[in-house]
């Protein structure tokens, strides 16, 4: 994860929106490597928490929601898979897909937003 390609465009709005939007990062990587992780990438600055396993998506989406005071109505969900989109649906969150060569299956049958970088979608 730590090699892994950026998607094109996040690092920039990251860096640009972290001081007037909030930022958090839902993850089913195990909490302590997501962490790390963050860490080594030096973005730890860009995102007010962080969750990832144990804890479930849609649990993680409920705590952020009511630990920030977060209305579900002004919040809006970016994922990649269809347990994002489960996620988000249970907490009522708007959901927009980020499209990629791995999830053309669910690009088909899901009506949302989609996204394919952080530059124009």
């Amino acid at each position: 994860m730590i090699n892994s390609n950026w998607v094109p465009g996040v690092l920039n709005y990251l860096k640009e929106n972290h001081n007037r939007q909030s930022f958090f990062i839902i993850t089913a990587t195990p909490q302590k490597e997501i962490e790390y992780i963050i860490q080594k990438l030096n973005i730890r600055s860009y995102f007010n928490e962080m969750i990832g396993s144990p804890t479930t998506k849609k649990d993680a989406i409920k705590f952020l929601l009511n630990e920030h005071s977060i209305s579900n109505k002004k919040s809006i969900m970016i994922g990649d898979s269809i347990s994002d989109y489960n996620a988000a649906n249970a907490n009522q969150l708007q959901f927009v897909l980020r499209k990629t060569n791995l999830n053309k299956l669910i690009q088909e049958s899901l009506r949302c937003k989609m996204i394919v970088n952080f530059y124009n979608g």
